[in-house]
């Protein structure tokens, strides 16, 4: 099934066929097709994007990610200061429910199925700091204080507690700062293999390969994360609906304008990172509302070191050779990746 934006629009439709198939356009050529390709976006949601972004005819990127933003800043970044809290009740009928979950047709089926699943989560450092910095304080030493209080308050056979009361004081602003945005998640089950019991017994290079695995190309060299690890059941619950929690397929309208992004099959119930190691590995992700977290969501502090290869061409190439064997579409996004 092709994707319904711009579907109606002949010249926009070609505009994004021209860049997606001109090695010109670098890495950008794989935004474009995303638009072609991706199925979860609904009729209802495609409207409401066309009012920021009419056509795409003449493609200018610069432009696109302008009005594209602007999308997601109205749309999208809803309830600033209002991150839900652990178990809260969710409508979707909300004013300042972000459109990715305006449709409760569009939940996966993993938000229903097992409240004990785990769900992990990255957070930059610095992203954290910034947010916080922003109502008051220095960004740096703010960024430091919470890596210093994290590395002590993570779970190393002994959880320092005096770190982590300090450490919820700082999420709290966070929190002040946050808003109901998707938050990309992955299973913690399938991430497993990288670690221990405790960090000392974590795989060696555990920070890069989670980071690759899930795609993560604005996560730099030198860039310190956090990892947090919560369940489904601690997400908001559906209003009307008992133990049910939204959880989506992500799609190209809930992030920023992204060539490391890639859609799945509309009869998926969750997507997969794009692996930048070029190997293929299928990560799932999904998104959820902001959620506020605590230290005790706290489970790991990494720091990366890997650089992101710059030519994307064979991470994707590798990953919907996967997906396709994964799925079992062998044709799917042949008419925009002819691999």
């Amino acid at each position: 099934m092709p994707s319904p934006l711009f579907s109606h629009d002949t010249a926009s439709i070609e505009a994004l066929r021209r860049v997606g198939r001109d090695p010109a356009h670098g890495n950008q050529r794989f935004t474009a097709r995303n638009f072609l390709l991706d199925e979860n976006v609904s009729a209802d949601r495609t409207a409401s994007y066309h009012r920021f972004v009419p056509d795409l005819n003449p493609l200018d990127f610069p432009n696109w990610r302008n009005l594209h933003g602007g999308y997601l800043k109205e749309k999208v970044h809803r309830g600033q200061g209002e991150a839900y809290r652990t178990g809260a009740p969710f409508d979707p009928n909300d004013i300042e429910c972000p459109e990715t979950f305006a449709d409760p047709a569009g939940f996966s089926d993993v938000g229903g199925a097992d409240e004990q699943l785990r769900l992990l989560r990255c957070e930059k450092a610095a992203d954290i700091a910034s947010v916080i910095a922003a109502r008051s304080g220095d960004q740096a030493k703010i960024g430091q204080e919470i890596l210093d209080l994290a590395r002590q308050a993570a779970p190393h056979g002994k959880r320092d507690s005096a770190a982590a009361r300090e450490l919820d004081v700082l999420f709290a602003d966070w929190h002040r700062g946050q808003d109901r945005r998707p938050a990309f998640v992955t299973f913690l089950a399938h991430v497993s293999g990288l670690f221990g019991s405790t960090p000392a017994d974590d795989a060696a290079g555990w920070a890069d390969k989670l980071c690759n695995w899930l795609g993560l190309t604005d996560f730099e060299p030198g860039d310190n994360f956090l990892v947090f690890d919560y369940s489904v059941g601690e997400l908001p619950l559906v209003a009307g609906r008992s133990e049910e929690h939204p959880l989506v397929v992500p799609s190209v309208l809930d992030h920023a304008l992204s060539y490391a992004f890639c859609p799945t099959p509309a009869t998926s119930d969750h997507g997969f990172a794009v692996d930048l190691t070029e190997q293929g590995q299928l990560t799932p992700e999904l998104v959820h509302p902001g959620l506020r977290l605590a230290a005790s969501h706290l489970f790991r502090v990494g720091t990366v070191t890997r650089r992101v290869p710059r030519d994307h061409d064979n991470a994707r190439r590798a990953h919907l050779a996967s997906l396709r064997t994964q799925t079992g579409w062998a044709d799917y996004a042949r008419e925009t990746d002819a691999i």
